[in-house]
């Protein structure tokens, strides 16, 4: 895939870019400083996606946004910016964004979102019609964050991993297992199932951190 950053702060496009070049599949990354040297870019080559920011000195991501959309490229969105405003979500995604990253974020949730992009340019490369069953399968491999949730063979419920998730999206920094099932309400033992497996699959990390009294607790961030 051909990626195109759409960035106005150096060190952000640059962090971007380094983090891009990470991924596999992910063939070639250009960079655009402004809307307008990105519209230049989309004129002469194809991209299949585009990290774009909102807010630039001349324009905003909403006008390459009804552009792309107006010249009917076939390329995927995702807005990385700092603006949390839920009008600024709601508008992004009624334009057909795939997904939307909010500053500062982790590696971990950059590939995610990368991710999810390739998984749906894979589902439907050589496809050429699709029935309902098809379309279903498409959509439920994937959790709300675009990434694929894990099967039953490990006695993970997909459900459960989902609201795991989004517990853990309520803690900034480190968390245990303990503070994570107070949250949302299931047992420890239960919790803890879910996030080694996280930590199996390389989506957390964790690390033991030793008191001055009784057992060491285990410690999981994310990134």
């Amino acid at each position: 895939m051909n990626c195109l950053i759409v960035e106005d702060d150096p060190m952000v496009c640059q962090i971007n870019e380094e983090f891009a070049k990470k991924i596999e599949g992910i063939h070639s990354v250009k960079t655009a400083n402004s809307i307008n040297q990105a519209m230049l870019l989309l004129k002469k080559e194809n991209f299949d996606i585009i990290l774009l920011d909102v807010y630039f000195p001349k324009g905003t991501g909403i006008d390459l946004l009804k552009w792309v959309r107006s010249e009917e490229k076939k390329v995927d969105i995702i807005m990385i910016t700092a603006d949390r405003s839920v009008e600024m979500v709601q508008k992004t995604f009624r334009y057909g964004v795939i997904d939307y990253l909010i500053k500062p974020f982790t590696f971990t949730r950059f590939a995610e979102a990368i991710n999810k992009a390739l998984k749906k340019s894979n589902a439907l490369t050589d496809t050429v019609d699709m029935d309902q069953s098809m379309i279903d399968s498409y959509l439920s491999e994937k959790s709300k964050y675009g990434v694929s949730r894990p099967s039953n063979e490990k006695g993970l419920s997909p459900q459960t991993y989902d609201k795991v998730r989004e517990g853990m999206e309520q803690f900034s920094g480190a968390f245990t297992s303990d503070e994570l099932a107070e949250k949302i309400g299931l047992s420890r033992i239960t919790v803890r199932r879910y996030l080694e497996n996280m930590c199996d699959t390389g989506e957390l990390s964790s690390e033991l951190v030793y008191g001055k009294i009784g057992r060491p607790q285990k410690h999981y961030f994310k990134g």
